[in-house]
Order: C-alpha cells, then structure tokens, then sequence
C-alpha cells in the first residue's frame, strides 16, 4: 500500500486498514513502514487473513 505520510487523506487509509486488521484478522498480522519510500506494508501469519484484507481494500 504506497502512502504518502504526510497527507490526510492517505493517513485515514492507513488507519482505515489498521482497524480492519484489528477487527477482522483471525491469526497475528503487523504492518511496517519505510519512511524513505512512503510505503505501509502489512503482513499477515495467516494467507486467508492477507487475501481478505486484499479485497477489501
């Protein structure tokens, strides 16, 4: 997901997909962020988890 980290806009989405994985993540997942490349990853234990969390965003 490629963000830029100071727009607001970009930020609801980051936190808008951080709340889905809270809710709807059955197994552990966790995002990271690289700052030089404005990029938000996030990365999930378990593959059902990851293709939900695809299609719905």
């Amino acid at each position: 997901m490629a963000i830029d980290l100071d727009d607001a806009t970009d930020d609801a989405r980051r936190l808008l997909a951080e709340s889905w994985c809270c809710e709807n993540a059955e197994k552990r997942w966790f995002r990271s962020v690289d700052k030089l490349k404005q990029t938000v990853r996030f990365s999930f234990q378990c593959r059902r988890d990851a293709v939900h969390f695809w299609l719905s965003n």
